[in-house]
């Protein structure tokens, strides 16, 4: 027999159905994004304090002398995906890009002078670098090919590799400041 129902197909994790004659749909609308807090804990799992103001905050990496975070911050009011980083002890903020459509998977430098990043420059899908103070313009490090996406991982202690991830393929690049094509 047939069911009573057939699954929408092409929708996220398959959230929804039809009915066999057409006249009724369902749809699992997903909650909206959770704000976080930043929160320091201790090494006994014990809160030390809360970091700044709650938002929709992700991918946060500890600065090297450990005194500032570099996250992600969606604002769903703009439809963008902005780098910032945020003092520990002060909890200000201060953004580094903002440029459409978005950036991600910020590390630091080394020394802590700039933040490194991906972002979409269509066609290409690259590796930027920004003064960590939010200063100067961005400046492309490395372009991969068109089309394809990466994800930046890590960066060398000496910065002169990063590695980033594409397609299943982890990758170690060296960051010469010429034109990487």
């Amino acid at each position: 027999t047939a069911p009573d129902s057939l699954p929408v197909t092409g929708t996220p994790g398959g959230l929804g159905a039809v009915s066999r004659d057409g006249q009724r749909a369902v749809f699992a609308v997903p909650q909206p994004p959770q704000t976080r807090q930043i929160t320091l804990f201790d090494r006994e799992g014990k809160m030390v304090r809360r970091v700044g103001e709650p938002g929709l905050f992700g991918q946060p990496a500890l600065s090297p002398d450990g005194t500032k975070l570099v996250v992600t911050r969606n604002e769903p009011n703009v439809g963008v995906q902005d780098i910032w980083t945020i003092e520990i002890a002060t909890g200000k903020a201060t953004r580094i890009t903002n440029d459409p459509p978005g950036e991600g998977n910020p590390i630091w430098s080394p020394d802590g002078k700039y933040i490194l990043y991906v972002a979409n420059r269509q066609p290409y899908f690259a590796i930027f670098r920004r003064p960590a103070d939010g200063s100067g313009s961005e400046e492309m490090l490395f372009r991969y090919t068109p089309g394809a996406g990466l994800n930046l991982t890590d960066i060398s202690p000496d910065g002169k590799f990063v590695t980033f991830g594409s397609g299943g393929v982890v990758f170690v690049v060296p960051l010469t400041g010429t034109d990487p094509l």
